[in-house]
């Protein structure tokens, strides 16, 4: 399918993809066996990913550093903020201690 191509390729190696070749692509809708038949046995470097959301394919990035480690900061920050636990976990075991 040369409309896939045309998006691959540029999305595959690290390019943008053109706004012209991504409203041909647009212009399918694709099944599940469509899409299977198109991205199986592709290889997308650096955590590359291609996924059908309602018949549409999406191309996008898995998220990379520094996220993580703003993720964690944001993780760290509620920790700290939540003394004395504020906030309680649970595991959705009975709860015959509450008073």
């Amino acid at each position: 399918m040369k409309a896939f191509n045309d998006v691959y390729i540029p999305f595959r190696d690290g390019h943008t993809i053109p706004e012209t070749a991504r409203h041909t692509l647009d212009a399918f809708t694709l099944t599940s066996d469509q899409y299977y038949s198109l991205i199986t046995d592709r290889e997308l470097p650096r955590g590359q990913f291609i996924s059908l959301d309602n018949g549409k394919l999406i191309f996008n990035e898995y998220t990379l550093p520094p996220h993580g480690e703003v993720i964690m900061e944001i993780g760290e920050q509620i920790s700290i903020q939540n003394r004395p636990k504020l906030f309680q976990a649970s595991t959705g075991e009975s709860c015959s201690n509450i008073r």
